[in-house]
């Protein structure tokens, strides 16, 4: 039963036409590929900058503020990570992870001046995005993987993601010797 039903998956998802660019042909097949690709790598420049900034948000940020702000980020993605796949099913995977992403950008950008109000309600926004942003990762991902190849592109996306760690910290350790902690996050922000 697990063949037929891989077989008719397989064939609904890699028998749309192919796609020319020029007297490059690309069908499906390929289109799913490079979607991997490039979901992997968008991931690891995202995480690169949010990786290395939660690294650094304890000792950074004034008094307990920076503890206090990642204690409300993860408590609010464990309350909201019941809704995002309803809300993944509805907006699609795309902008979900285009939403989510966005929701870290607006986390950087509070890291730039600091409030404590302010820190803390973008501390909540960005545990909504991150629940959006990885239940979106996981449906995409399977999406774009036929069942046999599934184990390939899953290691792929996460050898490409845990980059972010080499990096983000790599890029923090040559430029936080030259600049002041907001520069780190306004950078690390765009």
């Amino acid at each position: 039963k697990s063949d037929t039903t891989s077989n008719n998956w397989s064939s609904t998802t890699f028998n749309t036409p192919s796609y020319r660019i020029g007297f490059l042909k690309f069908d499906s097949a390929d289109i799913l590929k490079y979607n991997v690709w490039m979901m992997s790598f968008a991931f690891m420049v995202l995480f690169a900058a949010y990786n290395t900034i939660q690294n650094f948000v304890t000792s950074l940020l004034p008094g307990d503020l920076g503890n206090l702000s990642l204690s409300v980020l993860y408590i609010t993605v464990a309350i909201t990570i019941f809704l995002a796949p309803i809300i993944t099913e509805k907006i699609g995977e795309k902008w979900s992870m285009v939403i989510g992403g966005s929701c870290y950008s607006l986390y950087f950008a509070s890291l730039i001046k600091i409030s404590k109000p302010i820190v803390l309600t973008s501390s909540v926004v960005i545990g909504f995005g991150a629940s959006l942003l990885w239940v979106a990762q996981g449906a995409f991902l399977t999406k774009c993987s036929i069942p046999e190849e599934r184990g390939f592109y899953s290691g792929l996306f996460w050898t490409i993601f845990q980059l972010c760690n080499v990096f983000g910290n790599l890029a923090a350790y040559i430029i936080i010797q030259h600049m002041t902690d907001a520069l780190l996050f306004t950078l690390f922000t765009i």
